[in-house]
């Protein structure tokens, strides 16, 4: 599918001339991820813009916001860690979802014939780009400090990347993919209770409410939608696939859909044993 010159041969607000810097590398992209130029730029400008903003985020909260929070000075270099990377984390949660549900709203899902073909519009491309430029600042953040070092998130950051792309670009399950950038939006809670976390901030009301807010966000957007996507995940029509793309698509998509039940499921539990702790002051008033 081409994309419309009127949209991909439009400069990106975020780097004037970035079209002209990008078509080398689009071009040599092209023999990994498939699709046409226009695509490829249009991706790669989502991809490079987001990593670039991620990394902005970080300097931000160094330099400015984190010294400007007196709790800050007082924790580990764990603790701080984890904080720059939750704070970096916000904002693509709340902006490449959006961009997927709407290009969502375009796929045929009333004909499992086409759905698992149906090909990718701007927005998906955005969405795909912005997600994954992301993943690979969060994946070598996570390479960079040891207390981030944990195989489950490098993998879960890494497949992404590499094949959400090629997927988007060549029409392979890009539903599936679209729905998987939208769960994405949980992790804005996630992010959000572990600042308040690392800041010593747990016994506050407002610790509780973020807590309790995430486990149902990560409910009714990752795990309700999922039979939905699933059914139409195993009834979809795989004729044009290669060997290699159907393989793929069977091997690495239900495994999602796997960690998401395993994760809610860890959530749920620990959510009802925080609940059931006693705060301080309700210890104190016991012991009075």
């Amino acid at each position: 599918m081409e994309v419309p010159s009127q949209r991909s041969d439009r400069e990106p607000l975020w780097l004037p001339g970035a079209h002209s810097a990008l078509k080398p590398v689009a071009l040599r992209l092209g023999y990994f991820w498939g699709g046409t130029e226009p695509e490829r730029l249009v991706l790669l400008g989502a991809f490079v813009g987001s990593f670039g903003v991620s990394v902005a985020m970080l300097v931000i909260w160094r330099l400015v916001l984190a010294p400007a929070i007196p709790l800050y000075a007082t924790r580990s270099v764990p603790d701080k860690i984890f904080l720059s990377n939750s704070f970096v984390s916000t904002w693509p949660a709340l902006t490449a979802p959006i961009l997927a549900w709407t290009a969502m709203q375009q796929l045929p899902w009333d004909d499992p014939r086409l759905l698992m073909e149906a090909p990718a519009d701007e927005y998906a491309l955005r969405a795909v780009g912005l997600s994954c430029g992301y993943m690979l600042y969060d994946l070598l953040y996570c390479l960079y400090y040891r207390p981030m070092r944990s195989p489950l998130i490098i993998g879960h950051h890494l497949l992404p990347v590499l094949y959400w792309p090629y997927c988007a670009l060549n029409a392979r399950a890009l539903a599936v993919v679209l729905f998987f950038v939208c769960t994405e939006l949980s992790n804005f809670g996630q992010h959000l209770r572990m600042i308040l976390l690392k800041l010593s901030l747990e016994d506050t009301h407002v610790y509780r409410f973020i807590s309790v807010s995430w486990v149902v966000a990560f409910f009714l957007v990752r795990i309700l939608p999922s039979p939905y996507v699933f059914f139409h995940l195993v009834n979809g029509n795989y004729a044009a696939f290669s060997p290699y793309q159907f393989w793929c698509v069977f091997f690495l998509t239900p495994l999602p859909f796997i960690f998401n039940s395993l994760w809610f499921y860890f959530l749920v539990t620990g959510v009802v044993k925080f609940l059931s702790k006693k705060t301080p002051q309700q210890q104190l008033r016991k012991a009075a």
